[in-house]
């Protein structure tokens, strides 16, 4: 493998995808990020076995290939602003620029590090991408992050009624999404809000969102994030608040400025 990438996109993808390396594992592939070269992609990708994110690179191929190197390692070195070249040999891995260079042990972990889920569903919506955000990080405030449920401690996309949910039993948060095609509703942890806002940034385009029961897909322009969803029956909680959308009698109106 041989590739030659801007320094400043290479740390830029590296620091997208660290959200998902796996923290404190004995399993040392989910300690490393994937950095492939395939179909005219280069591509950096990192998981902890429940979470998979990959992050486009803007690039030149010189020779298809991949490499695993430890995210500890990568974290450390440091180059400006200029090229640099990515090359792999017998054992070891090389990155080098016109002013410093590193080599590290090259790890065969192909046949450990996960393979990225395929999802079978052909539904997709498109959302954008800021408006997620936006309202992501005050609704993981209604949701509790140490519930010993898992729908306590996660993210509803009521997809069918066009909303996200969170709650703690305690309080409840409703966001209603843009109007949009509808698809089967899933519920993703909470701590896939930080994965998201790393992989999204500060842009504000379209996102794709998929799910085939089991896992969900959020793909942007430069990047694809798989979630497996969290299994079980979440709260109706029409049952609790109503719906939003209908007209009651009373409502009342907080200016929140």
């Amino acid at each position: 493998m041989k590739v030659v990438i801007n320094s400043h996109d290479f740390k830029n993808a590296i620091a997208k995808v660290a959200p998902a390396v796996g923290k404190s594992t004995y399993f040392s592939a989910l300690e490393s990020i994937k950095i492939s070269a395939a179909n005219g992609m280069i591509t950096a990708t990192a998981t902890n076995a429940e979470d998979f994110l990959n992050i486009d690179i803007h690039g030149r191929i010189i020779e298809n290939g991949e490499c695993y190197m430890k995210y500890d390692e990568l974290k450390k070195m440091v180059f400006k602003g200029d090229d640099l070249t990515l090359e792999t040999t017998v054992g070891h891995v090389h990155i080098s620029s016109s002013k410093k260079s590193y080599e590290m042990v090259r790890n065969d972990l192909s046949d450990s590090f996960p393979e990225t889920p395929v999802l079978n569903s052909k539904t997709e919506v498109s959302l954008i991408s800021g408006e997620i955000l936006s309202n992501l990080k005050p609704l993981s405030a209604m949701a509790h992050p140490e519930a010993c449920q898992g729908i306590m401690n996660a993210i509803r996309f009521d997809m069918e009624k066009q909303r996200l949910i969170a709650l703690d039993g305690h309080r409840i948060g409703v966001w209603n999404l843009p109007e949009s095609d509808t698809m089967a509703s899933f519920t993703i942890g909470l701590g896939c809000v930080g994965i998201l806002k790393s992989a999204i940034g500060k842009s504000d385009r379209k996102i794709l969102v998929v799910c085939d029961g089991k896992h969900a897909r959020f793909e942007g322009e430069d990047f694809t994030y798989i979630t497996r969803c969290i299994e079980g029956n979440y709260y109706d909680i029409n049952k609790i608040v109503g719906d939003a959308k209908k007209n009651y009698d009373y409502k009342l109106g907080l200016d929140n400025k």
